[in-house]
């Protein structure tokens, strides 16, 4: 990106734009229509121009054409002072799976980076420091992910994945409260219906990994990937095994 172009990027500057990180396996650019939707929700929520919008599912329809890997498409909200197209500035970037040789992470809880009332982070935007940071923290103790919490102790999401705990044989997973509808996360919901696989969406709770068997992260690059531990809590991994046969399975 020129400096020019730069000076004109709201989602460079601002944060103020949109993307969708979507994952090509054989050609195929999985659960793409789930992207879509969640691109157009988000674009039209914050009042994006049709032409922006339109571009950015035309960005992702081509990513099938693409070689494997991660592929994100990324939608600045057109800057009102240049004459810049809504389809020039709109970027596609490709980097191979980051967590295909990774062991299971060991995730930290960091308290104060979760709040289930602020909207904005439920939409995929470019406005990607308080995930960052949250990350950075986990790090510097040790870990490997974060695991953010609210200030009364009610857990999100990970720093750049949902979660899922396995509690007294059942799979819990936190509403889309203050946190990201996943595409991977929802494939899973909607899959576990369809199989009479229970999961219950309910608020969660740091006091609930005291119960906590398995504790899994869902995202696009990550698919379903169980955590070694949480905190000084030793996890199972089995219990993992039965969402990634879900994630697997052709939906009917």
């Amino acid at each position: 990106m020129s400096a020019d172009d730069k000076n004109n990027n709201r989602s460079y500057l601002y944060g103020d734009g949109l993307f969708e990180t979507v994952r090509v396996e054989e050609g195929r650019a999985l659960f793409l229509e789930h992207h879509r939707q969640r691109f157009k929700r988000s674009a039209s929520a914050l009042e994006f121009p049709r032409t922006s919008i339109e571009a950015g599912l035309r960005a992702l329809d081509s990513l099938s054409e693409r070689e494997d890997g991660l592929w994100r498409v990324t939608v600045p909200r057109p800057n009102q002072d240049s004459q810049e197209s809504a389809e020039r500035i709109i970027t596609t970037g490709h980097r191979k799976f980051p967590y295909q040789e990774a062991g299971p992470p060991r995730l930290k809880v960091v308290h104060d980076f979760y709040f289930p009332e602020y909207e904005l982070a439920e939409h995929k935007t470019t406005s990607w420091l308080r995930s960052l940071e949250a990350r950075r923290l986990a790090r510097r103790s040790g870990f490997d992910e974060a695991l953010m919490a609210s200030p009364n102790g009610r857990l999100g999401e990970a720093a750049a994945a949902n979660i899922f705990l396995y509690i007294a044989g059942r799979w819990v997973t936190p509403p889309v409260e203050g946190i990201l509808p996943g595409v991977v996360r929802q494939v899973l919901l909607e899959r576990a219906a369809e199989a009479g696989v229970g999961i219950d969406v309910q608020p969660v709770f740091v006091a609930d990994l005291e119960l906590c068997e398995a504790l899994v992260l869902t995202s696009t690059g990550r698919l379903v990937t169980a955590a070694a531990t949480v905190d000084a809590l030793e996890l199972e991994l089995e219990p993992a095994e039965k969402l990634k046969v879900l994630l697997k399975e052709t939906p009917k």
